[in-house]
C-alpha cells in the first residue's frame, strides 16, 4: 500500500498514521520513519517484517519534489508487497505535473478541516466520552464559539483537545462558567505577544501589554500563556503537525527547566487565584515577574 496523506487538519493525518502503527505489533521492529526518499528507506521498504505480516514506513516531507525523480517512480509502478508506505506531505502546488498525477492517480487523501459543526460536535464528545468526561449543552456551545475552529485558519482539533485537557484537568464535569473563564476566545484573540514579549525579555513592553488587560481577562490571558508554553514544551520533542499547530512561536527560545517552570507559574497562579489566594488584579504582575526571572 502507498498512501500520500496532505491537508489543513494535522490532527486526521496523525490519527491516520496513528491507526496505522498501532496494527504493528512490534513497531520497534517494523517501524522505519524518515524525511527523505533515499537508500535507507528504500531498503527499509525491501526489508521483511519481523513477525507482523507488513512493516510500516513513514515519510514526512516539507514539499513532495524531492519525490519527482526516477528511483521513486520505479517504486510507484512496483511497491512493495510486504511494507505500507505512508507519506505525509506538508506543502503541494496541484499545478505542477507531478503533483497532478499523482492527484489523478488517487495516492493522495485529503485530511482537511471537518466541514460543519455537526461533525466537530460528535468529535468533540467522542474525545470527551473517551477521557470519561462530560459538557453540558451551553457549554458545548459557547466551547465551539470561542474556538472559532472555522474561522481561524490556524486552530484545528489540536487546538481544542489541548483546551478540552485543560478543562478536564479541572474538572470532568464541564460547565458553561468554565468555559467562559478558561478558553480563549479565538474570535477575538489574534496572536500570543504576551509570552513572545516575556522570552525576549522586554520587560518595558510587557508591563505596558499588562496594564492594558481588564481584570476580567487575567484569566483568559493566562490560559493563552500556559497554552503555549505547553505547546513550546511538546515541541521539544515532536515536530509541528505531530502537536497541530503550523509553527510553535516560542520555539528554540526558552529550555526544557524553563518551559516546566513556566507551566507550574502559571498553573500555580490560576489555582490561588480560584481558591482565593491571589487576586486578579494582581495576578499577571506576579506571574510576569517570575517568567521574566527565569
Amino acid at each position: 500500500m502507498i498512501k500520500f496523506l496532505y491537508g489543513n487538519e494535522p490532527y486526521l493525518i496523525a490519527r491516520t498514521k496513528e491507526e496505522l502503527v498501532s496494527s504493528l505489533s512490534m513497531p520497534e521492529m517494523n517501524l522505519f520513519c524518515s524525511n527523505s526518499w533515499n537508500g535507507e528507506i528504500r531498503e527499509a521498504l525491501a526489508t521483511l517484517p519481523f513477525v507482523d505480516d507488513k512493516r510500516v514506513v513513514v515519510l514526512d516531507l516539507d514539499r513532495p519534489s524531492s519525490l519527482d525523480c526516477e528511483s521513486f517512480k520505479e517504486y510507484l509502478k512496483k511497491p512493495s508487497a510486504t511494507s505500507d508506505l505512508l507519506i505525509i506531505l506538508r506543502e503541494v502546488d496541484f499545478r505542477t505535473k507531478f503533483c497532478s498525477e499523482l492527484k489523478k492517480s488517487g495516492l493522495i487523501t485529503m485530511c482537511d478541516k471537518f466541514k460543519d459543526e455537526g461533525t466537530l460536535t460528535r468529535e468533540i464528545g467522542l474525545y470527551l466520552k473517551q477521557q470519561g468526561a462530560s459538557m453540558d449543552k451551553d457549554a458545548l456551545s459557547i466551547f465551539i464559539c470561542r474556538e472559532n475552529y472555522f474561522e481561524v485558519p490556524e486552530v484545528n482539533f489540536f487546538n481544542i483537545k489541548n483546551d478540552l485537557d485543560m478543562l478536564i484537568s479541572i474538572n470532568k464535569s464541564i460547565s458553561k462558567g468554565m468555559v467562559e473563564q478558561f478558553v480563549p476566545d479565538n474570535a477575538t484573540v489574534n496572536d500570543f505577544a504576551l509570552a513572545k514579549l516575556i522570552a525576549s525579555k522586554d520587560v518595558v513592553a510587557v508591563r505596558k501589554h499588562i496594564n492594558m488587560v481588564p481584570e476580567s481577562d487575567t484569566m483568559r490571558i493566562l490560559a493563552l500563556l500556559l497554552r503555549e508554553y505547553r505547546i513550546a514544551f511538546k515541541a521539544l520533542y515532536f515536530n509541528e503537525s505531530e502537536i497541530g499547530v503550523r509553527f510553535v512561536s516560542l520555539k528554540g527560545k526558552l529550555s526544557k527547566t524553563q518551559l516546566l517552570n513556566s507551566i507550574r507559574i502559571c498553573t500555580d497562579a490560576m489555582e490561588d487565584i480560584k481558591s482565593g489566594k491571589l487576586s486578579c488584579s494582581y495576578a499577571l504582575k506576579v506571574v510576569t515577574g517570575k517568567l521574566l526571572a527565569l
